[in-house]
């Protein structure tokens, strides 16, 4: 019975919009591995449900100095909430064509996401019935035109040491009574000349190996005819 009453007061607090939203990051690593110099791409996608009343998304990385300083980077987001052409109401809307840019900072940024992210996919919910047992389907959990929700591109500097950093990002969100954050951690690396070049050196000392063995056989040969 109290089962049953627990999901007749999820059910009305759904109806209402009042359902407590709740929302993981996800995320999807392009380049695990960069040379200074060279450029990281970070795709970034949110599982959940529900429409938070105030939300902000901090990137910050272990070492600001290994970006550019003129051209850190940017984040391009593939999701908007405007009115749409069609119907004339406000809806999310995805793509392209509602791509938005902002830059990025050495030592990160902090975002405001829209109302799309949070909005339920416009496919799923005009004209079709949703099972029981749905949770409907967010905008933040697809690509778009091939692109993710969110796609963070770092510029690394020419100068960058070698090893491995990594970059979070902390989304928090909720009502002012009730916050709530989930955060992921995301680690690349940058290569050091050696871990480049050490294929071409290997092979160099091979041959530099056998070039000497060569010329000592030669060296033998007319020593002793």
């Amino acid at each position: 019975m109290n089962q049953q009453n627990e999901n007749l007061k999820q059910e009305s607090l759904q109806a209402e919009g009042k359902l407590d939203a709740v929302y993981s990051i996800v995320t999807r690593n392009r380049t695990t591995r960069v040379k200074p110099g060279g450029q990281v791409e970070i795709d970034v996608f949110l599982s959940g449900y529900s429409f938070p009343e105030r939300n902000k998304l901090y990137i910050q990385l272990s070492s600001p100095y290994i970006l550019k300083k003129k051209n850190p980077g940017v984040l391009i987001f593939n999701i908007a909430f405007a009115v749409n052409e069609k119907t004339g109401k406000m809806q999310p809307v995805s793509g392209k064509k509602y791509q938005q840019t902002y830059p990025l900072k050495q030592d990160g940024a902090t975002i405001v996401l829209n109302k799309g992210y949070f909005s339920e996919i416009p496919l799923q919910t005009e004209g079709k019935k949703a099972s029981e047992l749905e949770v409907g389907r967010v905008m933040s959990e697809s690509t778009w035109d091939g692109e993710a929700p969110i796609l963070l591109k770092m510029n690394m500097d020419k100068k960058s040491p070698s090893g491995d950093y990594d970059v979070t990002f902390t989304l928090t969100y909720g009502t002012e009574k009730n916050l709530r954050q989930d955060y992921k951690t995301v680690q690349f690396h940058i290569s050091s000349w050696w871990e480049r070049n050490q294929g071409w050196v290997a092979t160099l000392g091979v041959l530099t190996a056998l070039a000497s063995l060569i010329i000592k056989a030669v060296f033998r040969i007319l020593r002793d005819p």
